[in-house]
């Protein structure tokens, strides 16, 4: 298939880039299928299974300007380099509707985003002993941001930039590429698992997400982006990030 340009944001406009794009979801997916994206040290390996052309859109996520496309997000930072990680491999098994689930993809924190979590986990559990404030996601790697973004915009945008970056951001101005601000998604024992991803704000209320709106800046936790934000970004309950030295 011949394109005038890889870049993401000229591909969007044309038939034959958004069958380019679902073709580049479909690679990518099937990366995320056969364990890459789970595993930072795999990535050089999936990378290299991607031809020129893929990896340039995909580059072409950094030069993106949000306020181009109506979002007046922060930058969090262009110094994206890898901190030093650590893995929570196994969260607790639960039940929802009869059903067993366990959330088994590894989750990844900076060390001392990993020490306020625990702590502040320990805190919750202790006055809470049958719950926990579990992970479904933390630290990501730029490459996974950047699959992310091509997913959402395949299969739940309809190839609209503007609407996948209300909930999908590139990796400079994502709370989850930070290395020293990074953000936690969080969910607890009653969260079922949704394979088709749809969008709910159910973690509003559970009773984890009630404590956090009282505890959670204790630990330098913060919601950040509360219902009707200003920064134009959808309401997500269940997205905390991590400032330190901030004053509660």
């Amino acid at each position: 298939m011949r394109l005038k340009s890889y870049k993401i944001y000229d591909a969007v406009k044309t038939v034959a880039g958004k069958k380019y794009l679902l073709q580049l979801k479909q690679r990518l997916s099937r990366l995320d299928e056969e364990g890459y994206f789970d595993d930072f040290d795999k990535l050089d390996i999936a990378l290299k299974q991607l031809t020129k052309n893929e990896i340039f859109t995909l580059d072409s996520i950094d030069d993106i300007d949000l306020t181009d496309y109506g979002r007046q997000v922060r930058m969090v930072s262009e110094d994206i380099r890898l901190a030093k990680l650590e893995k929570i491999l196994k969260q607790p098994k639960y039940i929802v509707n009869g059903k067993l689930y366990q959330v088994k993809r590894t989750v990844y924190l900076p060390s001392p985003v990993m020490r306020a979590y625990t702590s502040m986990n320990n805190l919750y559990k202790s006055t809470c002993p049958d719950r926990s404030i579990m992970l479904d996601s933390g630290y990501r790697h730029p490459i996974v941001q950047k699959y992310l973004i091509v997913f959402f915009l395949v299969n739940s945008y309809a190839y609209s930039l503007e609407e996948v970056f209300k909930r999908v951001l590139p990796p400079k101005y994502s709370q989850h590429c930070s290395p020293t601000k990074t953000a936690l998604d969080l969910c607890n024992i009653d969260t079922e698992p949704d394979p088709e991803d749809r969008y709910t704000t159910a973690f509003a209320n559970t009773p984890e997400y009630k404590w956090l709106k009282k505890h959670g800046r204790e630990f330098g936790f913060y919601e950040s982006y509360p219902e009707d934000n200003d920064e134009g970004i959808v309401w997500e309950p269940w997205h905390w990030q991590y400032i330190p030295n901030v004053s509660a």
